[in-house]
């Protein structure tokens, strides 16, 4: 089979492998291509205003998840090397920054920045910058190189919902040891959101609904499609869903 692509109709967005590490999100009427080979900023979305804490004992802080197109290397993570900007001007430095909750070997796409960022009601976060030396590496490759500062992102403000900010297909070695690992099924495709994300409207853990609300379109070498219903879709609260086919 020919690379395939990936319909999520419950959020109106489509995502379109070109290749395992190459993909194409179409969300409404703007499409861009994804690619891996360098560390860009995917996606920065207010999640919580007042809603969230650190290890170190803060409480009542906001978060904004950044998603990148590497994986990033936790030791290179500290609290500098992230930067806020608000709409008057202000800039920030957040509280804590960790990999959590998706913090497996093969979920080191986003870091999840927590603190106080703005308001609603009063200045609100822009625009995330990475000032500091991080490292990482595509999803399929091993060696941590140095990312350059400089990235930057728009905000996605707090009214917005999630959307995709990437999908890409496991290899096997990705899930060895993995305790979570599905053991049905045969591709695993990573959907990244852009937040985290729960059943609507109740709240709950996303279930069956979700899962048929996702399709893998695949393209045959004789240019035939066909569609297919995930087995089943693996979320453990965080922005990470991984689909079995």
């Amino acid at each position: 089979m020919k690379p395939f692509h990936l319909l999520v109709a419950c959020s109106i967005a489509v995502a379109t492998l070109l290749s395992p590490l190459a993909t194409e999100v179409a969300q409404s009427a703007d499409r861009t291509q994804i690619s891996h080979g360098s560390a860009r900023i995917l996606s920065a979305a207010w999640g919580l205003n007042n809603g969230n804490r650190c290890p170190t004992g803060e409480t009542g802080l906001d978060n904004i998840p950044v998603t990148f197109t590497w994986f990033i290397e936790t030791p290179s993570i500290d609290v500098t090397d992230f930067l806020i900007t608000r709409d008057d001007g202000t800039t920030i430095n957040p509280t804590c920054a960790l990999q959590f909750p998706p913090n497996e070997p093969n979920e080191l796409q986003t870091v999840n920045l927590i603190g106080d960022f703005g308001d609603p009601a009063a200045a609100r976060p822009v625009t995330v910058t990475v000032v500091g030396d991080l490292k990482g590496h595509e999803p399929r490759q091993n060696q941590w190189l140095a990312i350059r500062p400089g990235l930057s992102h728009s905000i996605v403000q707090i009214e917005a919902g999630p959307d995709i900010s990437d999908a890409w297909m496991l290899t096997p070695s990705m899930l060895e040891g993995d305790m979570n690992a599905c053991r049905v099924g045969s591709t695993f495709v990573r959907v990244v959101w852009s937040n985290g994300m729960t059943a609507y409207p109740t709240g709950a853990e996303i279930g069956d609904a979700v899962v048929n609300s996702y399709r893998a379109i695949f393209t045959l070498r004789n240019g035939k499609t066909i569609s297919i219903r995930p087995l089943y879709c693996v979320y453990l609260r965080s922005d990470e869903l991984s689909f079995v086919l």
